[in-house]
């Protein structure tokens, strides 16, 4: 049984760096990527402040789903959502 390196294994499943399918996944998976990390920083000033996602949304004005998929990075928001949270919870728009 040959043992294949990631690189290898991840160019026969989706293809050669350069390619338009890759390029399409390597991007879809760099954002998902950001938006985990973003909501992961959230979550964790929210949980600092003692603030729930209930009182998080209404200090923004979206509902509570909203404010759980953020921190779960399972749901891509407007840029201006986010802003409204993170200056919500004082934190720098750096987050990265």
């Amino acid at each position: 049984m040959e043992i294949k390196k990631h690189d290898d294994l991840w160019e026969e499943v989706i293809g050669s760096t350069g390619t338009k399918r890759r390029d399409k996944i390597d991007a879809k998976v760099a954002k998902q990527l950001l938006n985990e990390r973003i909501g992961s920083k959230i979550h964790e000033k929210r949980k600092a402040l003692g603030l729930t996602q209930d009182q998080l949304a209404e200090m923004v004005g979206v509902g509570r789903a909203a404010i759980s998929k953020i921190e779960n990075g399972t749901k891509d928001f407007q840029m201006s959502t986010i802003a409204q949270v993170v200056w919500a919870l004082g934190l720098d728009i750096d987050l990265v």
